[in-house]
């Protein structure tokens, strides 16, 4: 029995923009936030910290989930957070991240500032209540890892941590087709 194989332009051409949606809606960490959901509410509302570059590129995946509410935004930065408040409108605009932590309708965090940030800013989150997805790498030291890690546990809140292009869409599509036998 002949197995068919696509060609390399083919697999690179379903890597593209179409049937984004599917793998979007799979996405993990995307599914990390929406465990919200079994709060009782009926979509997670979630404040993004860091509208730059990697802020930007996770709201673009953020608003097609249908299960998360992109609220607020909040960055130091003016064009970064012009930027991003082009894509969510609607978003209420912070400059000083623990003012959108004090906000108890805010569910989740996502943390895509500069690295010397992170630690500061997961455990302040934490305090204040909230889910966190933080961007790699989490943590300077094994030490700051660890202790937001204990935190974690102590709160018994979603840590997740994002690793790039471990969830962009094109990466997951390429493992589907390998797993699949089609590449």
């Amino acid at each position: 029995m002949k197995q068919e194989f696509i060609s390399r332009r083919e697999f690179l051409r379903n890597l593209g923009i179409a049937g984004t949606g599917a793998v979007l809606a799979a996405s993990p960490w995307l599914s990390a936030f929406s465990e919200v959901v079994l709060t009782g509410k009926e979509k997670c509302r979630l404040g993004i910290i860091g509208t730059g570059s990697r802020g930007q590129f996770h709201t673009g995946f953020l608003l097609k989930n249908p299960k998360v509410e992109i609220v607020a935004l909040c960055d130091i930065y003016r064009p970064s957070i012009e930027e991003a408040h082009k894509l969510v409108p609607s978003a209420k605009v912070y400059s000083d991240y623990r003012k959108l932590l004090e906000d108890k309708t805010i569910d989740a965090v996502l943390v895509a500032t500069p690295l010397n940030t992170h630690y500061g800013i997961v455990m302040d989150a934490f305090d204040a209540g909230k889910h966190v997805l933080c961007e790699k790498c989490i943590g300077y030291s094994m030490e700051e890892c660890h202790k937001m890690y204990k935190r974690h546990q102590e709160t018994g809140l979603i840590f997740f941590t994002g690793q790039q292009r471990l969830f962009d869409p094109r990466y997951i599509k390429a493992m589907e087709m390998i797993h699949s036998g089609v590449f």
